[in-house]
């Protein structure tokens, strides 16, 4: 970092362009996938599910369901805040009800069986939002 201080410090013209490029290379390189895409972060653990893994059972299953029905719908991503118990059978979706009172169109990620020893967590879903695309 000192050496592209006293580069940027230089009066010459391809030096800052080179100190530029180093200072964009070196953002690449700080800046991994998690910062564009900050779900990647949250994969499950031995008692807690990940929202990764709840987005993308979601996403699987509004690609079988583009697929069977010719529509072109996006999973988007579950709540940040949401932090639910490791479910310990495979994760089911569906389509989520009208009756939850959710504002937009979503799909339900539930689990049947947790590792919850509290009764309203041994079974839970969430809603994840969708949205139609132009693509």
């Amino acid at each position: 970092m000192l050496n592209l201080l006293k580069i940027l410090q230089s009066n010459k013209t391809p030096s800052f362009l080179s100190a530029l490029i180093l200072l964009f290379s070196h953002s690449t390189i700080c800046f991994s996938e998690d910062i564009t895409d900050p779900i990647n972060q949250w994969h499950s653990t031995t008692t807690i599910h990940g929202l990764y893994e709840i987005r993308e059972e979601a996403r699987k299953f509004i690609a079988n369901q583009n697929s069977a029905n010719h529509t072109k719908w996006v999973a988007l991503d579950p709540n940040y805040k949401i932090i639910v118990p490791r479910c310990t059978v495979p994760l089911k979706v569906k389509w989520g009800p009208k009756s939850y009172g959710i504002s937009q169109k979503s799909v339900l990620v539930y689990c049947t069986k947790s590792i919850s020893t509290n009764n309203e967590l041994k079974g839970w879903d969430v809603a994840v939002p969708v949205i139609p695309t132009k693509k």
